[in-house]
């Protein structure tokens, strides 16, 4: 068992396994991303050496992780969620009156 900290480049080429450590995804990810138009382009070096921009890996991370909702943003919508679910219901056995 390997107990070294992983540390991902901050600039230079990182290959796919880093990658896929790098965003907690199996390495079979990695290539399906690579076929997405914004994702970075792997760049062969040599038969058998295929790297990644790691500033390019990192800046599409952090444009990933900006767009999805926090905790926060996912209990305020579940909390959204279920208050109007109580109001449907009052309004369905009040008839729609607003006690």
């Amino acid at each position: 068992m390997n107990n070294q900290q992983f540390i991902f480049p901050l600039s230079g080429n990182a290959r796919a396994r880093q990658v896929a450590q790098y965003l907690g995804v199996h390495i079979s990810t990695v290539w399906r991303y690579a076929h997405r138009p914004d994702f970075p382009q792997p760049q062969t070096l040599t038969d058998g050496v295929t790297v990644f921009d790691a500033a390019e890996v990192r800046e599409w991370n952090a444009q990933r992780l900006a767009h999805q909702p926090g905790d926060a943003d996912k209990k305020g919508v579940r909390l959204a969620k279920i208050r109007a679910e109580k109001r449907l219901e009052r309004e369905r056995l009040t008839g729609g009156d607003h006690a």
